[in-house]
Formats: structure tokens, C-alpha cells, sequence
């Protein structure tokens, strides 16, 4: 029969217990009630199986039923923490626990310190991947770009903030809706709105549209989509008046005159400077003129 210390040996040489039932030739039971009899602590993984591997055997898919029958399981009330909430200490415990891989926590800085020759390889490798990929390769990775980047940016809202410079959510009191407002031209332009008595609805970067630009595919949102009393939309881009030559904006017009003609819908450029001329430019949306430059209203 095994004595305690032959256990203690086996367990200081890291034996499982199924390693000591081989060894001993005894059962389970038996190494148990003799680690229970002697006061004996185990440490951890003393009672798994060397000879077998844990979890799921790799390259054996959970059958889809099963899948099924675990999503039941533990959706809605039979979700162990169903209604349930962190406690503060347990927050705290998890924040404390959190690795910051932030600054000069960042692993890849601290080898960059030691070795600073990692700065130069990393910057090559990534020119060498850049200058691997193919043209169409390239175009289509701006096109994915623009538009995620195009989608998204009324939710994060990106720019710059300067002096006298506005950027911020706006709230709509004719609308009851906001948006994000990027600029001090959007504000002015629907404080406006919100108090013409032309213009019944309005919302902010409605639509993501695509225009062509050095033979790529960007996307771009126009600024407003305006519906007048008379049913008639029009699609708003506004700019500053200096920026309305530049090639990206001129492309970005005509994707919008574009989308604008699809869609039955009259695309407008409007600049700062004719913001005092808004009702006159409604009026003769409303009569069907075709406008798309207002800076004939300029004055």
C-alpha cells in the first residue's frame, strides 16, 4: 500500500494522479482517500490526464443542433448573469486586472527601445506589403476605405476645432432629430432651416454616395436632404467658397448631381455667401428652376 512519503515524492516530481495509479497500480479512489488521509494539497492540474488533450478535439466542428440547444440554453433568463451587474469592486477588480498596452506600456515600444533597428524593419516591411499589392488591389482597398470611413463618420464625428470654429450635435426643433454638425457654415445653414417657412422636413448626411476620383471609387455624404412644402427634395453639399474649385469637391459634385438625377431629387452647391438669399433659392426650387451653383445668389 502506498505510504505518504512515496505520494509526496510523486507530486514534488509534478505525477498526476493518473501517472501515481500507473505507477502504484491502484485506483483513483484509492490515491484520493489517501491524499485525504494524509492532509496532502494537490496543485493545480494534479488531476488532469496527461495522456489526453483538453476541450474539443481541434478540426471537429460543434454540430449545428448543439449549437441550437446551447444558444436556448443560455439566452434571455437562462443566462447565468440574465439581469444582473458588475458590482463597483468587481469593476475596480477587472479595471486593476486590465492590461494597458497603452504609451510606453505598448511591448513593440519597449523592444524599439532596445533594439531601435525594429523601427526601420517595421517601416520596410510595411512599404514592401504596400508595394506588393497589384493596382486593382490597391484601388479596391480605397474604395472599402472611403466608404467605412464615409458610413461611420456621423457617429464619431471627425474634423478639426479651431477659434470661433463651431463642431458638435445639433437637435432639430422642426425636426425633433440631431445630428453631428462639423462646421459653423452647417449650423447657420439649419438655424435657417428650422426657421423657413418653405422647408417642412430636413435630415442631416442622409446618404452615402459613391463619385470617381483619379479612376477610384470614393464615397462621400452630402450635408442635407431637404423636402420643400411643395413635395420637391433637394440634396444640399456646402462648402466655402475658396474650396469649390478643387478637384476633390468638383468630383464630389458631380457623384451627387448623379445620385440627385437617379433619384429624381435637384442637388444644390451652396456657400456660405448666400445663406441671407435661402428663401429666394427655395422659391424657385419650389417653381421648378434648376439651380445646382447658387453662387449666382451672391450678393
Amino acid at each position: 500500500m502506498i505510504k505518504k512519503p512515496e505520494l509526496v515524492n510523486y507530486i514534488s516530481k509534478g505525477y498526476t494522479i493518473y501517472d501515481i495509479m500507473c505507477k502504484v497500480g491502484c485506483s483513483k479512489v484509492t490515491v484520493r482517500n489517501k491524499l485525504k488521509k494524509f492532509s496532502i494539497i494537490t496543485p493545480k492540474g494534479f488531476y488532469r490526464d496527461s495522456t489526453k488533450k483538453l476541450g474539443r478535439p481541434k478540426g471537429i466542428p460543434m454540430p449545428s443542433h448543439q449549437k441550437k440547444l446551447l444558444h436556448e440554453l443560455f439566452s434571455g433568463n437562462g443566462n447565468p448573469f440574465y439581469g444582473k451587474n458588475h458590482t463597483d469592486s468587481t469593476k475596480q477588480k477587472m479595471v486593476k486586472n486590465h492590461v494597458n498596452f497603452s504609451g510606453n506600456n505598448n511591448p513593440f515600444k519597449k523592444a524599439c527601445i532596445r533594439n531601435p533597428t525594429l523601427v526601420t524593419q517595421s517601416s520596410k516591411r510595411k512599404k514592401d506589403w504596400w508595394a506588393s499589392r497589384t493596382k486593382e488591389e490597391l484601388e479596391h482597398i480605397k474604395t472599402k476605405f472611403s466608404k467605412a470611413q464615409t458610413e461611420h463618420f456621423n457617429i464619431y464625428g471627425y474634423g478639426s476645432k479651431g477659434r470661433g470654429h463651431f463642431q458638435g450635435w445639433w437637435f432639430s426643433r422642426k425636426c425633433h432629430h440631431g445630428w453631428f454638425l462639423r462646421s459653423s457654415y452647417e449650423l447657420n445653414f439649419t438655424t435657417i432651416l428650422d426657421n423657413s417657412d418653405y422647408v417642412v422636413y430636413y435630415v442631416g448626411e442622409p446618404i452615402c454616395v459613391p463619385y470617381k476620383l483619379n479612376n477610384c471609387i470614393r464615397y462621400t455624404k452630402p450635408d442635407v436632404l431637404i423636402t420643400l412644402n411643395s413635395g420637391k427634395q433637394l440634396l444640399i453639399e456646402i462648402k466655402p467658397i475658396k474650396l469649390i474649385s478643387t478637384e476633390i469637391n468638383q468630383a464630389k459634385f458631380l457623384g451627387l448631381e448623379s445620385y440627385a438625377d437617379e433619384n429624381s431629387i435637384q442637388f444644390i452647391m451652396l456657400t456660405n455667401l448666400v445663406f441671407n438669399q435661402m428663401d429666394i433659392i427655395f422659391d424657385r426650387a419650389n417653381n421648378g428652376e434648376y439651380l445646382y451653383d447658387a453662387r449666382k445668389f451672391i450678393r
